[in-house]
């Protein structure tokens, strides 16, 4: 794809990098957010709201295709009817602006999260995949899976393709805040460069419907070893990984097979 593609969210750290690899890509990028995104590079931006359905509507006339990486990126305690708002109301608002605008193809940055089976939630059992039944406990979680399904409603009733990625705990190489992810994260991370580079390729991809696909490292973070945290940290888990020795507790699978996804950087 050489086209015209909207970000929304292209103030955030996913967004931002996002609308930068497209932009050199060749792609005509234009960035959308609340507020100005800071960068040195010539792409259109336009200042506006996901939830803001004209606005939206006449951003996407002519477009090739949306990437959503707009939404708040966690829970804050207090604040749920924020997380609610923005991210599954200003899902769906963006969703039937496309619609309106006959835009065919949505890209969705959700989150391992929209499987509730990390942070407070427990795995059906490892390693988790797509497949995984939905069992959200916090707003957050929610929010990621009501937009998905606001993503499959889009895709079927409009004949249209939704690819709703699903990173794990995102790091950003060169950033010393990152503490990375823990026991209750699966020790599952992804590099942003690889998130970056599904993106690209679920913009190719020749698929059409809805899918979802996991993003994770091959291996863990902080270099744990799987056989001794399965012991120490998930025994009572069913298994299902069979006995092909396996260095991650993440199935992504469905990424490789779906859009030919590697994950490269480490």
């Amino acid at each position: 794809m050489t086209g015209h593609v909207v970000v929304t969210g292209g103030r955030g750290a996913i967004g931002a990098a996002v609308c930068e690899d497209l932009h050199q890509a060749g792609m005509t990028v234009t960035a959308v957010d609340v507020s100005p995104v800071r960068t040195a590079l010539p792409f259109q931006q336009l200042i506006g709201d996901v939830r803001d359905l004209d606005a939206m509507t006449a951003a996407l006339y002519g477009v090739d295709a949306v990437v959503h990486c707009g939404g708040l990126p966690s829970d804050r305690k207090g604040h749920e009817y924020d997380t609610y708002d923005i991210n599954v109301a200003g899902t769906c608002t963006l969703l039937l602006a496309a619609a309106r605008a006959e835009v065919r193809r949505v890209v969705h940055l959700s989150s391992i999260n929209a499987l509730g089976c990390v942070g407070a939630g427990v795995p059906a059992y490892l390693p988790v995949d797509d497949d995984h039944p939905h069992a959200p406990i916090s707003p957050y979680q929610l929010s990621k899976h009501l937009a998905e399904e606001a993503c499959r409603q889009f895709a079927n009733s409009q004949h249209a393709t939704a690819i709703c990625l699903r990173p794990t705990y995102v790091i950003h190489p060169g950033d010393p805040a990152r503490t990375g992810p823990g026991p209750a994260d699966l020790y599952a991370y992804v590099d942003i460069r690889d998130v970056v580079h599904a993106v690209r390729l679920a913009l190719h991809a020749d698929l059409t419907g809805f899918h979802a696909a996991l993003l994770a490292a091959d291996d863990l973070w902080g270099g744990h070893q799987l056989d001794t945290v399965l012991a120490r940290e998930y025994l009572d888990i069913p298994w299902r990984g069979g006995e092909t020795p396996r260095s991650t507790l993440v199935n992504c699978s469905r990424a490789r097979s779906l859009l030919g996804w590697t994950p490269t950087s480490v």
